[in-house]
């Protein structure tokens, strides 16, 4: 399926021409798509969103190298619109490029440095392909323009799989110290919002064998909103069925 237009720096009327290409996309008439997408390159040979649109046809159509001629030269171009760049991605993932959808977001971001939207593809980009340290480093570069909890966890987490993917004890002590300091921050100055956030938490205790402060935690006054908090505290009783409590 072909990704649906979202943000056009041209406006309603580029999206009106490109929607006869994304419905052949989406009706699997790849040769129709492309008739359509020639169509609208002859009256504006350099739009890049029709160009990758273009691209993806042809990719469908076994003609894949005139398709990565096509997504080289755009991605030369450093696109940073969202059709554009979920068109290339969508072609990259088919063909199994993963690592192609990283360097475009990473061009991206270059080009609009606050974008929230381009950050989060950039975050997953690097998700798909299991780079949890660029996960963590894009997710503060994030966080740091952004402050919202899910980007700061964003980058939590990925020190987690960082240590719990590493087989050198020293180094996983490291990672998993320095993602129970950054959570405590986040506590100490009552931060912390979701249920989620308050589970990472635990895993991040558990991990390193931390019980007693796993129910310190979970005994302390509520944290979260009361009726997450109701949700959340369910854990105590998992924990009395467990020794820990005996």
């Amino acid at each position: 399926m072909a990704v649906r237009p979202q943000h056009m720096h041209d406006g309603g009327i580029v999206e009106r021409r490109l929607r006869p290409i994304y419905d052949w996309l989406d009706n699997g008439n790849n040769k129709k798509a492309l008739q359509e997408a020639e169509k609208v390159l002859k009256k504006s040979p350099s739009l890049q969103a029709a160009r990758a649109l273009k691209a993806l046809a042809l990719f469908r159509l076994g003609k894949a190298p005139e398709a990565y001629t096509i997504l080289e030269a755009l991605a030369d171009e450093k696109p940073s619109d969202d059709t554009t760049l979920q068109a290339m991605t969508i072609s990259y993932r088919e063909s199994q490029q993963l690592h192609k959808v990283c360097a475009l977001y990473e061009a991206a971001v270059k080009v609009e440095p606050t974008s929230e939207e381009l950050y989060s593809h950039l975050f997953m980009s690097y998700v798909r392909v299991g780079d949890h340290r660029c996960q963590q480093r894009t997710a503060m570069a994030l966080y740091k323009f952004a402050p919202k909890n899910p980007y700061y966890f964003w980058a939590v987490m990925s020190i987690v799989l960082q240590a719990k993917n590493t087989e050198d004890p020293t180094k996983k002590g490291i990672l998993l110290t320095l993602a129970q300091r950054m959570v405590d921050n986040f506590i100490t100055e009552h931060k912390m919002e979701a249920e989620q956030e308050a589970r990472l938490y635990i895993m991040i205790l558990e991990l390193q064998e931390k019980w007693e402060d796993i129910l310190k935690f979970i005994k302390r006054p509520p944290l979260l909103s009361t009726r997450t908090w109701l949700q959340f505290s369910s854990l105590h009783t998992i924990f009395k069925k467990t020794r820990l409590l005996e």
